[in-house]
């Protein structure tokens, strides 16, 4: 029975609690905007990522292959300020034209209500309007002719209070107690 529950905990102790929302499709034209609403219930960290540029795998299981456009993020409150513009940042390099145009961005959110939107580079918010892509169709800024392919997802990190003390230092100061704990308490039953 012991060994069950250290078992249990110890498995606690290295689990993962992420959950991730995956988003694939076209765009018409390099000027659109895929708007996404992103409600959180409690604060949370987020991590942000496209897949479209160099391709990959997303979380959910699914295959993206190399050749989208260039994506850029944008995140914004409920009335229309933008607190995050993310261009690049993800390692992935594109086998088509050996660049790394993916965003990968991680944010601490409060809780409420938030709308993503995702274009291609250059396409910006002004504060008022999108700058539009300012393209001939999808071309990236290295002059690479990319297809009209978008992937992104973002992934639920953590919610609730961050913890002060990462994971695997607690895992240092609890096990070794837990450990100890236990074995005492085998002793105590062999003398008895």
């Amino acid at each position: 029975m012991i060994k069950k529950v250290m078992f249990v905990m110890v498995g606690m102790l290295f689990s993962v609690n992420a959950w991730a929302a995956t988003y694939t499709g076209t765009f018409d034209s390099d000027d659109n905007v895929v708007y996404v609403q992103l409600d959180l219930a409690v604060d949370s960290l987020i991590q942000f990522e496209s897949f479209g540029y160099a391709g990959g795998t997303m979380s959910d299981g699914s295959v993206v292959a190399d050749g989208g456009f260039d994506s850029v993020l944008h995140l914004f409150q409920p009335f229309g300020t933008e607190i995050l513009v993310q261009d690049d940042g993800a390692s992935r390099v594109s086998a088509s034209s050996g660049q790394s145009f993916d965003f990968l961005a991680q944010m601490y959110l409060t809780a409420g209500q938030y709308f993503i939107a995702i274009t291609q580079y250059a396409n910006f918010w002004d504060g008022s309007a999108w700058s539009g892509a300012q393209t001939d169709g999808f071309v990236d800024v290295a002059g690479y002719t990319r297809t009209n392919q978008y992937a992104f997802e973002y992934t639920l990190l953590s919610s609730g209070a961050v913890s002060a003390v990462p994971v695997p230092a607690a895992l240092f100061l609890f096990a070794p107690a837990l450990l100890g704990f236990l074995g005492f308490r085998r002793k105590a039953s062999q003398a008895a």
